[in-house]
């Protein structure tokens, strides 16, 4: 996935009593760095939140630095050779055997009985982006690549890498994260997962 990435001073197995930068960013990279370190590496390490950058000098106060998006992406394609670096989304397939659903399109449960008629043509509007941005991936690439830190082949590398259905799997492993979650007590309860009707 390369778009949230550890970068650790040393092996992810010696990261038991580290202490480890969050990206202020993203609640649910902090729920998932947490999840694979406890269950996979049974660390337990002292976490806070921060806007440095490497060059920044993050991990002057830090064994290892969570990123996201762009940072993450950024990092990953200019690596140090005495860091190591790691994919949580391939951290998450090796923990469970599963994808990682890193985002879904939700609706208030009122705003979808209430509204049936704009929730589905929000819905077509949605996939419709979807399947036109798949279509013309080229056309796409080259009007964001002016706008990042990347190559073309870079960025359209990363977009061939994501998966944008929702299969059982893929409900599968958002069930398995919300579960671990509640495990360690990030968040309150499993949620429920239910599905709007829309024509398809």
């Amino acid at each position: 996935m390369q778009s949230i990435l550890l970068v650790s001073k040393k092996p992810i197995e010696q990261l038991r009593k580290a202490v480890i930068a969050l990206t202020a960013k993203s609640e649910t990279s902090h729920c998932l760095l947490k999840i694979i370190l406890h269950d996979a590496y049974q660390a337990d390490p002292d976490y806070f939140i921060t806007e440095q950058s490497l060059d920044g000098g993050v991990l002057n106060q830090a064994d290892a630095v969570l990123y996201i998006g762009d940072d993450a992406l950024y990092n990953f394609h200019h690596r140090h050779s005495e860091l190591f670096y790691y994919d949580l989304g391939e951290e998450w397939k090796k923990l469970t055997g599963l994808p990682m659903v890193y985002a879904v399109w939700i609706a208030r449960h009122s705003f979808a009985f209430e509204h049936p008629d704009l929730l589905q043509h929000v819905y077509k509007q949605v996939t419709g982006g979807f399947a036109y941005g798949l279509q013309h991936m080229d056309q796409a690439v080259a009007a964001f690549v002016d706008e990042v830190p990347f190559t073309a082949q870079q960025v359209a590398y990363y977009l061939n890498l994501l998966n944008w259905s929702f299969s059982p799997a893929h409900e599968e492993a958002l069930l398995t994260f919300y579960t671990r979650a509640y495990q360690l007590g990030l968040i309150a309860k499993v949620p429920d997962l239910e599905f709007a009707e829309v024509k398809r």
